[in-house]
């Protein structure tokens, strides 16, 4: 992702506002044991989310976590209790993306994938501060595109600052984590298992480093390591992504006899488009050099989608812009989640260097929308407060715990280079990389079955992974 607009929620692509997402702008006493009969301590009710059977509650926190006897917040968790009888004693948090993180973006989606977990183990899930029923922020943006006005989104997150007030420094990670640590408390958990997916990860890494002596195993799917400053690395690893995707079609016979040369279709799109933007019927939102550079990263993103691109790039190149144009074409939002903003603001692992921006980017398909999302960025930065943050959350996490990563060979933000020497620090953790798989394993059910194994076993050690070789492998579409 460019910018604080990082990575992807489960199953979502990310729509044109990722191109400056940025404009947008606890006291429970700790509980015993590791009994799952958590209305003991919480009482939860039964509710249903996108179908789902669950078991729902509030647990109030401190805004300011240094003054617990000032303004409370709600933080909203829903538990989908296991299906067979009697739970395990370690539960499996699920940590969201970026940008979603509430309960009614993930819950419905994601527990189908962890049906095998499910089985012995609650889910819990969890709206992080400032999103979902969880005293969410958000605020007004002004339209985006191409020639976004900085003035106007200084504005705009001027505003919203003051409107949100002094408070909204307390919108971190390191404040969230602290969060769900409550909440762990709150419903009776001793150990819990936990699974991060995309900025998740950091989430959940974040979690092992304040509260690690409460993980049992924990799952890092699409993360980056905390000390790797995702967003400067954002347009070469988007770069290396399309590279490959290119490669293989060059190397599969019907792919290459079809579209001999994909990335010259892509610049005879993109010089079009610098001419002239694109109009899709019912879109209020033109489709420039920007928006397809955002819907070929979206769509190199999202593993079921990659095999389209090799073709939508050949019919863009002949004056066919509508498949391309419709993975961006939905009207931008009105409104954006203030925290994002706060984060990529404040937290080591989301900074943008121009100078490393601009050697970074040099070369890639989404330079100038990586340019273009840091210059908004650094605007809004100037005149939101810094937020509250723990500096040990730069660097790597020291951990013994078990520790899975799942990783997409072709991931445009969270490459397998981003978690490169993960076993320093982390001496029980495994890698398992994917061929071919962009961003997020958890639709695979290679994936799910991995997940399910270590979890059981609370451990990585003989796992078989043989299925990630294939697993994400798709052929490529050569018609409409």
């Amino acid at each position: 992702m460019r910018g604080p607009v990082r990575r992807s929620t489960l199953g979502t692509m990310r729509s044109l506002c990722r191109v400056a997402a940025v404009l947008v702008i606890g006291g429970l006493a700790a509980c015993g044991g590791g009994s799952p009969s958590a209305e003991r301590r919480l009482s939860l009710r039964p509710c249903t989310i996108g179908g789902v059977h669950a078991r729902c509650a509030t647990v109030h926190v401190a805004e300011d976590p240094s003054r617990p006897a000032g303004r409370r917040i709600p933080i909203r968790v829903a538990v989908v209790p296991a299906r067979d009888g009697e739970a395990r004693r370690d539960p499996l948090f699920y940590f969201a993306g970026w940008g979603a993180a509430a309960i009614e973006d993930e819950l419905a989606t994601a527990t189908p994938m962890l049906a095998e977990v499910n089985r012995t183990r609650d889910l819990v899930f969890v709206d992080q501060r400032g999103t979902g029923g969880s005293n969410r922020l958000a605020c007004a943006v002004p339209p985006l595109g191409e020639q976004a006005s900085l003035r106007a989104v200084t504005g705009a997150v001027r505003r919203c600052a003051a409107r949100i007030g002094p408070g909204l420094r307390f919108y971190t990670t390191t404040v969230a984590v602290d969060d769900f640590d409550r909440v762990r408390r709150a419903l009776g958990y001793d150990d819990i298992d936990v699974y991060g997916i995309s900025y998740g990860g950091t989430t959940a890494q974040a979690y092992l480093a304040r509260h690690g002596a409460h993980v049992r195993s924990m799952v890092l799917d699409g993360a980056s390591l905390l000390d790797v400053r995702v967003f400067e690395r954002g347009a070469r690893n988007a770069q290396r992504a399309l590279d490959m995707l290119f490669a293989r079609c060059r190397a599969d016979a019907a792919c290459h006899a079809a579209f001999p040369d994909p990335r010259a279709d892509y610049a005879r799109i993109a010089a079009r488009l610098g001419r002239r933007p694109y109009w899709v019927a019912g879109s209020n939102v033109p489709f420039d050099r920007f928006a397809l550079a955002n819907a070929v990263d979206a769509l190199l993103d999202y593993t079921p989608n990659k095999a389209a691109i090799p073709l939508l790039l050949h019919l863009g190149a002949q004056g066919q812009l509508t498949g391309l144009a419709r993975v961006v074409a939905a009207d931008p939002p009105t409104e954006q989640l203030a925290y994002p903003a706060l984060v990529g603001c404040s937290e080591r692992w989301a900074e943008q260097r121009p100078g490393v921006i601009a050697h970074e980017s040099a070369g890639s398909f989404i330079a100038p929308l990586q340019r273009r999302s840091m210059a908004l960025t650094r605007a809004a930065c100037r005149v939101l407060p810094r937020g509250v943050v723990d500096p040990a959350l730069g660097r790597r996490v020291r951990s013994r715990a078990p520790v899975l990563l799942l990783t997409g060979a072709e991931d445009t933000a969270d490459p397998p280079a981003n978690v490169a020497g993960a076993r320093r620090e982390l001496p029980n953790s495994r890698t398992v990389v994917f061929p071919a798989a962009g961003h997020g394993q958890l639709l695979l059910p290679c994936a799910q079955r991995l997940i399910a194994a270590f979890v059981q076993r609370g451990t990585a050690e003989s796992l078989d992974a043989s299925c990630a070789r294939t697993a994400a492998r798709r052929p490529f579409l050569t018609r409409p």
